[in-house]
């Protein structure tokens, strides 16, 4: 089909829409505080969600190492593009164990921050719903990339297990998803 040819021009022309526009990025007033409005996450949305989509119709063209590309930049995002690379994180371990371990080192560093931050949100009672179903997203999908064979020859990914399955916080949710690997 010729969404099939194209899937590698398409992911090309989804890379700029995932990208954080600051000129869309505006400031509102509400009294003495002042709250950032960022119009171009409508966009980046769709545009994570056309490439979830890709990945599942077309996985032999779009389970490729540049997927990756676009997990890294969108864990470094608002928490729901965050929640978007997470599911396609885990699609792509379960399709393409190479293209994940090819870059699974540079999803530790977005992934500890924004588990520090959740931790942080959920201890200071912050949101606790939404954070709480984030933290578990997260160890649903961590069990997911350390089930793909050779994730424990990455240091940097062992590591990060390790520090956070002994964080009582995020080790009941990392049990939770224990039989599920």
């Amino acid at each position: 089909s010729w969404l099939r040819d194209a899937s590698a021009e398409l992911l090309e022309r989804l890379w700029v829409d995932t990208q954080v526009k600051p000129e869309l990025i505006r400031e509102v007033d509400l009294g003495p505080f002042k709250h950032k409005v960022d119009d171009g996450l409508p966009l980046r949305k769709a545009a994570y969600t056309a490439v979830a989509s890709l990945l599942s119709a077309y996985p032999e063209k779009v389970a490729t190492a540049r997927v990756m590309d676009f997990i890294v930049n969108g864990l470094a995002d608002t928490d729901d593009i965050q929640l978007l690379c997470c599911q396609i994180l885990s699609d792509l371990a379960a399709l393409s164990r190479t293209s994940v371990l090819q870059k699974l080192v540079s999803v530790v560093d977005p992934i500890d921050k924004a588990l520090q931050k959740a931790i942080k949100q959920l201890a200071a009672k912050q949101e606790v719903d939404r954070v709480t179903d984030q933290l578990r997203l997260f160890a649903r999908t961590l069990r997911s990339v350390n089930g793909v064979a050779d994730a424990d020859m990455c240091a940097p990914f062992q590591d990060l297990l390790v520090r956070y399955t002994r964080d009582m916080t995020f080790a009941a949710f990392w049990e939770q998803y224990g039989h599920k690997e």
